[in-house]
Order: C-alpha cells, then structure tokens, then sequence
C-alpha cells in the first residue's frame, strides 16, 4: 500500500515565485477533486483511472513573461489532463521515464454539482 492524503487549500495560495511564470502546481495520482466558492457552490471531479490536476488564478499564465504581469479576476482555471512530462528543459532535457509520449489515452470523467450550503 501506499500512503493517501486529503488535502485542502485555496486556489490563491498556490504561488510559486518561478523567475519566469509558468505551468506550476500540478498534482498527480489524484483520484478526486472539488472546488467550492464561499458560498458552498462547487463541482466534484471523479475519474476511473488516476488523473492530474492543477488550479491558478491567472488567466494570463500562458502570455505573461515575468510575474508582476500575471493577473487575476473572479475565475479559475483548471487543468485536468491524463499525465504531464517531467521539468526539465535544455541543456538538461527531461528523463525518458518522466516524458509523455503522444499516444492515446482515454479516461471517463465524471463532473458533479455540489451545494454544500444546503447539506
């Protein structure tokens, strides 16, 4: 076996001060994930085979070259993808164990309302 964990944070938390700003966050081997608003509103994500997932609060992460450009407003924008390749990048490329190979995947996901204000 191996150990599981719960994990619980916001979405604007997830800060990694990159020199240069860039995909971050992701977590992998992930079985389930919801997100709520303040008032309880959300969805769950359910999957049958383990996928990943990461969150951030910019909406320009793709364009931004340096972070006092990224920006934010009310939405965030999720990732959920079948794998992600490792870090690495000239000179040093990523390990052949850690790249994603084009190929094709499939996976049935599931997205569920929530409401957890009336629970």
């Amino acid at each position: 076996g191996a150990r599981l964990g719960l994990h619980r944070t916001q979405i604007d938390s997830v800060m990694l001060p990159y020199i240069e700003p860039q995909e971050y966050g992701n977590y992998s081997e992930v079985r389930w994930i919801e997100f709520s608003d303040k008032r309880g509103k959300g969805v769950t994500i359910l999957a049958e085979r383990l996928f990943n997932f990461s969150a951030v609060p910019y909406y320009n992460l793709d364009r931004a070259r340096y972070l006092f450009q990224l920006q934010k407003d009310q939405y965030a924008r999720v990732d959920v993808s079948y794998e992600k390749t490792g870090v690495g990048d000239t000179p040093v490329p990523v390990m052949p164990q850690y790249r994603t190979y084009p190929n094709i995947h499939s996976n049935r996901i599931r997205i569920i309302p929530v409401n957890f204000s009336t629970q």
